[in-house]
């Protein structure tokens, strides 16, 4: 699911985004520190979500070694 990340001190102005229009205006704005990314919940009511980057980042970590055991890699 799509999911937005922001910093704590943006919290309650993106809460308040209503709508789709809303929520892209005010990314635009903060756009250098907030961000969109797959959002990864267990439960669909959690309020967190872990970002795509953190689950994804463990992933591309063990095929980097993958390949450089295998001699496979150049400057990964």
């Amino acid at each position: 699911m799509p999911a937005t990340f922001v910093p704590a001190y943006l919290k309650s102005e993106h809460d308040a985004c209503m709508s789709g229009s809303d929520l892209f205006a005010f990314m635009h704005k903060h756009r250098k520190v907030v961000w969109w990314d797959v959002g990864f919940r267990k439960d669909p009511n959690q309020d967190d979500a872990e970002p795509g980057y953190v689950i994804f980042g463990d992933a591309l970590d063990q095929w980097k070694s993958v390949l450089e055991d295998l001699n496979l890699s150049e400057d990964l």
